[in-house]
């Protein structure tokens, strides 16, 4: 599944990395974005992009917790319409049930759920919000995880205060560093790694203390607002959908071009154009997704570089290379190289011999 971010929340980020030392140009030229897409709020970014970001500043500041403190520095109340609406909410059961409603709105990287569980031993119900990655690779993508994960934790100990409870425990779902000092500062709570995913846990308490600043009347206005973002953002997914269904059709025959792409879809491509100029899409960007897409595929079939650079339609291995670079910040090889451990370490993991 492609992962995305809203442009919005991606600029969310680069403020709080601003805070840590990596300024905002920095991570305008790491994520490959210019200010004509920071003033379009319907604009889009894949997460890819973020997780290049994160790697360049933790390079540039030297911080290797750079997600986490990015992320314990996020402010849910600054987020407009989309934050305001949690603090509207009855409770902590009712903000994870709208978070997860509408958090794709800010970001589309994983499912959340409320979630309960009978401890065998206290007979006590237990009470859990649990975010389940889209990412395979969660090592990679640590500190897309971090950012995600201090987020959550500053956004319901502000909403929770009141209740006069803390969050009881974090299960992280990467393998533990080797200095986990900073984790256990920001977190205040026992973390676990090496779990099946993100998952906080809170009281009963926690779950059901009403919240101080629930509005009903304001909560039903800003879910008006929220649904109506929803239906525009579902009738762009359609068009984008069905534009990178052409593509990969167009690649698969071994021709890609604006105009071939149109004609797959029945239209001319000035039509095309203007259907994605209104619905804040861009051209060129669909089709390095898709073509980022076809390159993993093609790994997991080990198929040689030579062969991918075909199949993603460049005419030779230097163009694809240059595209590659742009994308990940490393040459093909690299990227493969480190893959190929990355799979070597994976439990279960065996050669043939």
């Amino acid at each position: 599944m492609r992962m995305t971010l809203s442009i919005r929340f991606m600029l969310e980020q680069f403020e709080q990395l601003e805070a840590l030392g990596f300024i905002r140009e920095r991570a305008m030229r790491a994520a490959q974005v210019t200010q004509e897409n920071c003033e379009n709020p319907l604009h889009r970014i894949s997460l890819d992009r973020m997780l290049n970001v994160f790697n360049h500043a933790e390079n540039v500041i030297k911080d290797r917790n750079v997600g986490l403190n990015a992320g314990f520095k996020f402010r849910v109340a600054a987020y407009t319409k989309t934050g305001n609406i949690y603090g509207y909410c009855r409770n902590i059961t009712h903000v994870i049930k709208t978070n997860a409603q509408y958090q794709q709105l800010a970001i589309d990287a994983g499912h959340i759920s409320y979630e309960q569980k009978l401890d065998e031993q206290t007979r006590h119900i237990r009470h859990f919000m649990i975010f389940r990655p889209y990412i395979d690779n969660v090592q990679m993508y640590r500190h897309v995880i971090d950012s995600i994960a201090g987020a959550y934790c500053t956004t319901y100990r502000w909403l929770s205060w009141s209740s006069g409870q803390d969050i009881l425990q974090v299960d992280l779902p990467y393998d533990a560093p080797a200095d986990t000092s900073v984790h256990k500062r920001l977190f205040k709570c026992p973390v676990r790694f090496n779990q099946p995913y993100l998952r906080l846990e809170f009281s009963e308490k926690t779950m059901y203390h009403e919240l101080t600043s629930h509005d009903p009347e304001k909560f039903s206005q800003l879910e008006l607002h929220l649904n109506s973002l929803l239906k525009t953002t579902t009738l762009c997914n359609s068009l984008k959908t069905a534009v990178k269904m052409a593509m990969r059709a167009a690649l698969n025959n071994g021709k890609i071009g604006t105009h071939i792409v149109a004609e797959r879809m029945g239209k001319t491509w000035s039509v095309l154009r203007s259907e994605l100029l209104e619905s804040n899409l861009s051209y060129r960007e669909l089709l390095e997704t898709v073509r980022q897409d076809i390159f993993h595929e093609c790994l997991e079939k080990d198929k040689p570089l030579s062969q991918i650079a075909q199949e993603l339609g460049y005419n030779d291995q230097a163009a694809f290379s240059k595209a590659f670079k742009r994308w990940y910040g490393v040459s093909p090889r690299q990227w493969k190289a480190a893959y190929q451990i990355a799979l070597m370490n994976q439990p279960g993991y065996t050669t043939l011999t």
